[in-house]
């Protein structure tokens, strides 16, 4: 009795130590998969095709809710299954009060092809599936369908403009159809342009963007011509507009009264200065520097003066700029100028620099020392559980009066 009673304990602790230390297994619930299909892997302009909605699951399916996006620029919902409801890039699915369950379901969605482009269709937040058997809702997963809508076979790839003309100012060069790159100047009060572009082909789209509410400075100018097969050409045009107009200041020999923080340029004997809390002279870096990485040559115009100014690669009108400059103490370097609040400060490359990717190791190295450290400790308790069942028995037999031969 005592050698079962033994045996049945340390089974019991074997057990538990086995269940803990090993890797835990989740049983997998009932899911499903739903798979979205077109009936054509050629689309083009003007064709009819179907989209089908598959799904399979291990259970008997039961009712089933979601919705469903598409791009509604490039396609068009004509019909389905009578449990689908809605338009303009947005359907509803909703197939409740279902009396038979099945391990497959497949709906069927019919759409026509309006525009050339890359598509694509997708469930759009929750997908509720349910089991049949027992109504409860089943995890779900699902695929993305990416359509590509090719131009019809007779379509024009002609994307060339005709003409294109701009108010209030000439381009230069003269315009001609296969020259991409213009220039032109416009004053100060011209704060937008009015672009005239016609295609060669009719069935062209052209669009044009960056004629409104221009800057000082340059200006970047786009005119897009989309051709009916879908070919894009872009012609460019970059609009330099003057600064303002500035009263000039009467030289009275005597230094102004301003504030430390008052930013101008001054010109004197052929040099350019800024003025900000001191004193700095535009100059020109050596061969020997190097210009920041991310920056380009460019311009920039302050108080009616040009100078030489580093700009973003990616962005023109970017607010923040870099000069090269001299200070007073004779060191030279770069300063960045906020073109909106008109401050100039020394530029230090190491300050943009962002480590996106520490925060996420050191989270994930942190989980990974947690796991370690909670897997030693239940292995840890369980060996001490272990040891502490073994002493009890032992003094158990000792009290009873048994002899170590005893459990032989």
């Amino acid at each position: 009795m005592l050698k079962r009673t033994i045996s049945f304990i340390a089974t019991l602790v074997i057990s538990f130590f086995v269940i803990v230390s090993a890797n835990t297994e989740i049983c997998s619930a009932a899911s499903a998969q739903i798979d979205l299909t077109a009936d054509s892997d050629e689309i083009r302009v003007g064709d009819t095709f179907h989209v089908f909605i598959n799904i399979e699951s291990d259970v008997a399916i039961g009712n089933f809710e979601a919705n469903l996006t598409y791009d509604d620029r490039l396609m068009q919902y004509t019909g389905g299954a009578s449990v689908i409801s809605g338009d303009s890039g947005f359907l509803k699915i909703s197939d409740m009060y279902v009396t038979e369950g099945d391990y497959s379901r497949k709906y069927s969605l019919e759409f026509e092809a309006l525009k050339v482009g890359k598509a694509r269709i997708e469930f759009y937040s929750r997908i509720m599936v349910y089991d049949f058997e027992n109504d409860m809702e089943m995890p779900v997963s699902s695929n993305v369908l990416e359509l590509e809508i090719k131009p019809e076979e007779s379509a024009s790839t002609d994307a060339r403009l005709k003409s294109l003309q701009v108010y209030p100012a000439g381009l230069n060069p003269e315009f001609a159809p296969d020259v991409y790159e213009y220039y032109i100047n416009i004053s100060h009060e011209t704060e937008r342009l009015v672009v005239s572009a016609t295609p060669y082909d009719a069935n062209a789209t052209v669009t044009v963007s960056g004629n409104e509410n221009l800057n000082e400075g340059d200006n970047n100018v786009v005119i897009s011509v989309l051709s009916e097969a879908g070919d894009i050409i872009e012609y460019k045009i970059k609009a330099y507009r003057e600064s303002a107009a500035e009263e000039p200041v009467p030289n009275t020999g005597e230094k102004e009264d301003r504030p430390d923080d008052y930013f101008e340029l001054l010109e004197e004997d052929g040099r350019i200065f800024a003025i900000f809390g001191g004193r700095y002279e535009i100059i020109k870096p050596g061969d020997d520097i190097s210009i920041p990485e991310g920056y380009k040559s460019g311009t920039i115009t302050i108080s009616g003066i040009t100078i030489p100014a580093y700009i973003p690669e990616n962005n023109d009108q970017s607010e923040y700029v870099l000069i090269y400059a001299k200070n007073e103490f004779g060191n030279m370097g770069f300063y960045k100028y906020d073109r909106i609040e008109k401050t100039l400060q020394r530029y230090n490359d190491s300050s943009w620099i962002i480590d996106n990717g520490s925060k996420a190791d050191n989270d994930k190295e942190q989980d990974n020392s947690s796991l370690t450290k909670a897997v030693f400790v239940i292995v840890l308790l369980c060996g001490l559980c272990i040891l502490m069942t073994f002493i009890t028995v032992r003094m158990y037999i000792r009290l009873k009066g048994y002899k170590d031969d005893d459990l032989d």
